[in-house]
């Protein structure tokens, strides 16, 4: 699609000059002085697309007591010197929560040319109700299925199958209020544009690697005892608990392995309780989390196949940067998953919630040296789509397109790994 017939979907001047951006984050930040923090993760997040503008508002939650102390899993805003940060209060109770921000929010948007908020997170619908009172555009990026994160993250019941509702009622809101939007995938690129065609442009809404990621493994097999590398937030929603249960069978099996998890999250401990229970807790390393940068890269560099069971996903980065590593690719046919991994080519895609066929493709991959190694080489071919440069380059031109021309800035030197 054209940049001409794209901003002809929306009903903003297309020539006008704009230069000053809000960043509506959900994810929480941290004062410290006369510096700011966010979490790597958040960090990546922010960097697209204000990167593009000379002049940046980040409005995000204050962190809690405890969160982003001084250590590795925090990141200095600071030294992306254009971004000014406004703390959005985080009191207790969801309407006196949002009746705190709204001041603020209300304030950022007024003073913006251009608004960018993500969902599914609430201070990015509360962006959107005050862009449509206030007409001001809107840039939505929807990073994960909102009833679904709601369904999935917890036991099922009336009350959260009511929350569900009211997630879905937000995504819509919010969706139909943008300008334009970027989804996690194609799986929400198809929603999105069923709510807001004219708006919905791209399936890519962060999922990218930079150069520094790429490893082309030259590796000749496997080592003895098989390493299984996963890395992503410990929480209900990523099925660690369907592969512990598959490690386990493996194990029976006389297949020997270790499992190799990075991250943190709500369910370690309860993971680390499955796996003494189930007495495979010798074969499981629980790494913590690791910063992205070199000692996350030479894990995936001394792993031998990556294995994700999630319920529900977006485009996770951590599978681009194993497939970045020519890893073989071990998943769940869920969400936008099948986008980035053809089942047979990059990897094996098998149904969520099946430990048994879960532990039958790993056990097919580990017996098969010549077809994981191909399927590893096809990854790394692959994953040159999702570089960051052609990727940021392509959404520049549509920012451009809907909201105007963007005043020239000094390019950022600051990387956002």
């Amino acid at each position: 699609m054209s940049a001409s017939s794209i901003a002809q979907g929306v009903q903003v001047e297309p020539r006008k000059k704009i230069r000053r951006m809000c960043y509506v984050s959900g994810q929480p930040a941290i004062s410290d002085g006369d510096s700011a923090y966010l979490s790597p993760y958040s960090f990546r997040l922010v960097y697209y697309p204000t990167v593009f503008f000379p002049e940046v508002t980040l409005a995000a939650p204050l962190a809690s007591a405890g969160t982003l102390q001084e250590g590795p899993n925090r990141d200095k805003l600071s030294r992306f010197e254009k971004v000014r940060v406004r703390l959005l209060p985080t009191p207790k109770g969801r309407p006196l929560r949002w009746l705190r921000q709204w001041p603020v929010l209300w304030d950022c948007i007024g003073k913006a040319d251009v608004v960018c908020a993500n969902i599914p997170e609430e201070s990015g619908f509360l962006a959107a109700v005050i862009c449509k009172f206030q007409k001001k555009p809107l840039l939505v990026q929807v990073l994960g299925d909102w009833r679904q994160a709601i369904l999935l993250s917890g036991s099922p019941g009336l009350i959260r199958t009511v929350k569900s509702w009211f997630g879905e009622w937000m995504t819509r809101v919010t969706v139909r209020t943008a300008n334009l939007v970027f989804t996690q995938g194609q799986i929400l690129f198809d929603k999105c544009a069923s709510i807001n065609s004219g708006a919905t442009q791209s399936a890519f809404a962060h999922s990218t690697v930079t150069d520094e990621v790429f490893f082309e493994s030259d590796s000749a097999g496997f080592h003895e005892p098989l390493r299984i590398l996963t890395v992503c937030r410990l929480e209900p929603g990523k099925g660690l608990e369907v592969l512990a249960r598959s490690l386990q069978s493996l194990l029976i099996r006389g297949l020997q392995l270790e499992w190799w998890c990075i991250g943190q999250g709500p369910s370690e401990q309860a993971l680390r309780d499955l796996t003494r229970s189930l007495e495979i807790s010798e074969s499981v390393k629980f790494i913590g989390y690791l910063p992205h940068g070199p000692d996350l890269f030479q894990l995936y560099r001394q792993a031998d196949m990556f294995v994700l069971p999630s319920f529900h996903e977006g485009v996770p980065n951590a599978v681009l940067e194993a497939m970045a590593h020519c890893m073989p690719i071990v998943a769940t046919d869920v969400g936008s998953l099948h986008q980035v991994i053809t089942a047979g080519v990059e990897g094996v895609l098998i149904p969520s919630r099946e430990p048994q066929l879960l532990a039958e493709a790993i056990s097919r991959l580990a017996q098969d040296h010549d077809t994981a190694k191909r399927m590893g080489r096809a990854a790394y071919r692959k994953v040159q789509n999702y570089r960051a440069g052609t990727w940021s380059r392509a959404h520049h031109s549509l920012i451009e397109a809907v909201f105007g021309t963007i005043e020239a800035t000094e390019p950022s030197h600051v990387s956002p790994h």
